[in-house]
């Protein structure tokens, strides 16, 4: 099915947004109300309503409609770095919208916001200080190493000097435990994977319901598509499957 385009007009950004909404196979009444996700890293072509489609047809994932949210290249590094007021957009803006327009799920439990690089950064940040808009978070190969006084591409090297925490590790650690379940993947060969490692023993010591998955690549579009249908069904199995940790 193709995906409607929309324009959202932003009180908070003080801009336009360009959206894409995708529902799955099939067909659904007006009063249904389906799980979504909302993906930060949003294009006319992103693979994700694709993949979902493979999956609802296969049978594991429940169907969910996904949402892609257009990223403008000039304010990615701006919007998306632990921006309170960029994160209050989908939480208070886009989600309200959406439910106006299209028989989705008002649990937060059904909501979950992805993003990749920069977009995985802003999605757990987001979920963490959002989550009665946001029950689950997909944290793509993120970039959860930035803290605002760190340089960026140093990896472990940062970890042996007198830094400050990274910003999205640190506010987990301060923050009570969240009613947030964490998908969160990193690449091998990826040097940010040191703070995903990091991020990872954080979430479990704080008892995040979480999954974290190294794939045997780099920071690499064609190697997130593939780890995404794994973050769908984890978010969003049937009834009956095992969503634990393993």
């Amino acid at each position: 099915m193709a995906a409607e385009t929309a324009v959202l007009a932003s009180e908070l950004l003080g801009a336009e947004r360009r959206v894409w909404v995708s529902m799955p196979p099939g067909e659904y009444a007006d009063e249904s109300a389906l799980r979504f996700v909302v993906h930060l890293d949003g294009t006319p072509d992103h693979s994700a309503p694709s993949v979902r489609d493979a999956l609802v047809r296969a049978g594991p994932v429940r169907p969910c409609a996904v949402v892609l949210v257009g990223r403008p290249a000039a304010r990615r590094d701006r919007e998306l770095l632990c921006n309170p007021e960029f994160s209050r957009m989908p939480a208070e803006e886009l989600l309200p919208w959406l439910r106006r327009r299209y028989p989705l799920s008002r649990d937060p439990a059904d909501v979950a916001l992805a993003g990749e690089s920069f977009g995985g950064l802003c999605a757990g940040w987001t979920a963490l200080h959002h989550p009665t808009a946001f029950g689950n978070a997909v944290l793509q190969s993120p970039s959860c190493g930035y803290h605002p006084g760190l340089t960026w591409g140093t990896g472990a090297g940062e970890l042996l000097r007198r830094t400050p925490v990274p910003t999205l590790i640190a506010d987990f650690l301060a923050a009570d435990t969240a009613p947030v379940r964490v998908f969160h993947d990193a690449g091998e060969l990826e040097s940010s994977n040191t703070h995903s490692r990091w991020l990872d023993q954080v979430l479990t010591a704080k008892g995040y319901d979480t999954l974290y998955r190294e794939f045997a690549g780099g920071h690499d579009y064609a190697w997130w598509r593939g780890v995404f249908a794994d973050a769908l069904l984890w978010c969003f199995p049937l009834e009956g499957t095992d969503r634990s940790r393993g």
